[in-house]
Protein backbone atom coordinates (compact mmCIF):
# COMPACT_ATOMS: atom_id res chain seq x y z
CA UNK A 1 0.00 0.00 0.00
CA UNK A 2 2.67 2.40 0.70
CA UNK A 3 4.33 1.76 -2.29
CA UNK A 4 1.54 2.40 -4.81
CA UNK A 5 0.68 5.73 -2.16
CA UNK A 6 4.72 7.05 -3.29
CA UNK A 7 3.91 6.27 -6.59
CA UNK A 8 0.55 8.25 -6.69
CA UNK A 9 2.35 11.11 -4.74
CA UNK A 10 5.11 11.12 -7.42
CA UNK A 11 2.89 10.58 -10.47
CA UNK A 12 -0.12 13.04 -9.15
CA UNK A 13 1.67 15.23 -6.21
CA UNK A 14 0.12 15.25 -2.93
CA UNK A 15 -3.18 16.98 -3.46
CA UNK A 16 -4.00 14.77 -6.79
CA UNK A 17 -3.19 11.35 -5.59
CA UNK A 18 -6.75 10.41 -4.99
CA UNK A 19 -7.67 7.19 -3.07
CA UNK A 20 -9.22 5.59 -6.06
CA UNK A 21 -5.68 6.00 -7.90
CA UNK A 22 -4.16 4.37 -4.30
CA UNK A 23 -6.42 1.63 -4.71
CA UNK A 24 -5.56 1.07 -7.95
CA UNK A 25 -2.40 0.74 -7.98
CA UNK A 26 -2.44 -1.37 -4.64
CA UNK A 27 -4.65 -3.97 -6.33
CA UNK A 28 -7.17 -3.56 -3.60
CA UNK A 29 -10.15 -1.25 -3.23
CA UNK A 30 -11.27 2.33 -1.62
CA UNK A 31 -13.03 0.17 1.91
CA UNK A 32 -10.05 -1.21 2.66
CA UNK A 33 -8.05 1.79 2.24
CA UNK A 34 -10.92 4.03 4.63
CA UNK A 35 -10.90 0.63 7.14
CA UNK A 36 -7.39 1.37 7.85
CA UNK A 37 -6.51 4.55 7.50
CA UNK A 38 -9.02 7.60 8.80
CA UNK A 39 -8.20 10.00 6.45
CA UNK A 40 -6.46 9.48 2.48
CA UNK A 41 -3.66 12.32 4.71
CA UNK A 42 -3.00 10.05 7.05
CA UNK A 43 -2.01 7.32 4.66
CA UNK A 44 -0.10 9.65 2.45
CA UNK A 45 1.87 10.70 6.05
CA UNK A 46 2.55 7.30 6.66
CA UNK A 47 3.40 6.48 3.24
CA UNK A 48 6.26 9.27 3.38
CA UNK A 49 7.58 9.00 6.77
CA UNK A 50 8.16 5.19 6.14
CA UNK A 51 10.13 6.05 3.23
CA UNK A 52 12.01 8.81 5.05
CA UNK A 53 12.87 6.13 7.78
CA UNK A 54 14.01 3.92 4.71
CA UNK A 55 16.13 6.12 3.04
CA UNK A 56 18.08 7.47 6.68
CA UNK A 57 18.27 3.89 7.38
CA UNK A 58 20.32 3.12 4.33
CA UNK A 59 22.20 6.46 4.90
CA UNK A 60 23.22 5.34 8.18
CA UNK A 61 24.72 2.24 6.50
CA UNK A 62 27.16 4.55 4.52
CA UNK A 63 30.65 4.37 5.36
CA UNK A 64 31.80 7.50 7.11
CA UNK A 65 32.76 10.04 7.64
CA UNK A 66 33.15 11.31 3.77
CA UNK A 67 32.71 14.56 2.82
CA UNK A 68 29.14 16.48 2.63
CA UNK A 69 29.06 15.95 -1.38
CA UNK A 70 30.32 12.17 -1.18
CA UNK A 71 27.85 10.93 1.99
CA UNK A 72 25.26 12.01 -0.30
CA UNK A 73 26.67 10.55 -3.45
CA UNK A 74 26.94 7.30 -1.78
CA UNK A 75 23.34 7.52 0.52
CA UNK A 76 21.75 8.35 -2.83
CA UNK A 77 23.33 4.91 -4.23
CA UNK A 78 22.53 2.95 -1.19
CA UNK A 79 18.96 3.92 -1.77
CA UNK A 80 19.12 3.37 -5.52
CA UNK A 81 20.60 0.40 -5.11
CA UNK A 82 23.64 1.28 -7.33
CA UNK A 83 27.28 0.45 -7.22
CA UNK A 84 29.47 3.49 -5.28
CA UNK A 85 31.21 3.90 -8.49
CA UNK A 86 28.89 3.67 -11.34
CA UNK A 87 29.99 4.71 -14.73
CA UNK A 88 26.96 7.50 -15.07
CA UNK A 89 28.31 9.37 -11.83
CA UNK A 90 31.01 12.19 -11.93
CA UNK A 91 34.60 12.06 -10.29
CA UNK A 92 34.11 12.65 -6.79
CA UNK A 93 33.72 16.51 -5.48
CA UNK A 94 36.69 18.29 -4.76
CA UNK A 95 36.56 21.61 -3.28
CA UNK A 96 39.63 22.60 -5.10
CA UNK A 97 38.11 21.36 -8.55
CA UNK A 98 37.67 24.13 -11.13
CA UNK A 99 34.46 23.71 -13.56
CA UNK A 100 36.83 21.66 -15.81
CA UNK A 101 38.27 19.80 -13.15
CA UNK A 102 41.30 20.06 -10.86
Amino acid sequence: MYRATLDALAAHGPRRAGVTHIARLADTNRPFIYRNWPTPYVLLRDSTLRELRRVLDLAREVPGPPSAPECLSQAVHACLGLPLACPDCTPPFSPDAGPDGP
